[in-house]
């Protein structure tokens, strides 16, 4: 048995986050309840209206699908193995540009 002052009892006490019993039924409820994030919102907005945001965010998307893809095989080739690496590479250096023009469009903002 467990006694109080043992810590395990300490997590097993404590009580998880669960959306089911509170009145916001999902992580993205909470955000919004809360308070979106000016940074969310400056993206949200380049998705609408910057046609370059919007393509880098897409090729992003793309291959991160293509990632999912080669890390589910389980004995991936030479090839897909080079291919996996130029991929991550590649999303990097996609998301330092999104943050880029991100950061620009924050700055802008105020």
């Amino acid at each position: 048995m467990l006694s109080p002052t043992d810590p395990a009892t300490h997590i097993i006490s404590c009580p998880t986050p669960d959306f089911r019993r509170g009145s916001l039924s999902s992580p993205k409820e909470m955000r919004t309840h809360m308070g979106s994030n000016p940074r969310e919102d400056v993206s949200a907005r380049l998705m609408e209206s910057d046609d370059q945001y919007r393509a880098l965010v897409e090729e992003h998307s793309a291959h991160d699908r293509r990632l999912e893809e080669l890390s589910a095989r389980r004995f991936p080739s030479n090839e897909e193995q080079t291919e996996e690496l130029r991929l991550k590479k590649l999303k990097l250096q996609l998301k330092d540009r999104m943050q880029t023009i991100l950061h620009q469009r924050a700055v802008e903002a105020v």
